[in-house]
This record gives structure tokens, C-alpha cells and sequence, in this order.
């Protein structure tokens, strides 16, 4: 079975799951953006550990 879904759904998934994870403190300095279902994080975090946390793929 073929999960078909927009970019704008993706991007919407990813920020939620961004300011949802209390291991990232400054979700609002990420931005996120999605082509063809890549999303794309970019933006400025005050250390590594926040940046590996907004990057980490979520376990299902």
C-alpha cells in the first residue's frame, strides 16, 4: 500500500514534531521546508544537541 502525501502535510508533521520534542528548546529559529517529500531544516540553534534533536528522524 502507496501512502501518497503533500509537501505541505509532510512540512506540517515535521514542524509539529519540531515543537513537540522538549529536547529541541529554540523551535522557533528552525525552519522547514519540503520538495518532492525531502524535508529540509534550516535555521540556528545555540548548540549540537539541539540541532541533532530537530534532525533526528522520530521513532514510529
Amino acid at each position: 500500500m502507496s501512502v501518497n502525501r503533500t509537501d505541505a502535510s509532510v512540512k506540517k508533521d515535521v514542524e509539529d514534531e519540531i515543537k513537540w520534542d522538549p529536547a529541541v528548546r529554540d523551535d522557533n529559529m528552525i525552519a522547514v521546508t519540503v520538495r518532492d517529500g525531502v524535508a529540509t531544516l534550516t535555521g540556528f540553534v545555540k548548540n549540537y544537541m539541539d540541532s541533532y534533536y530537530a534532525g533526528r528522524r522520530p521513532s514510529v
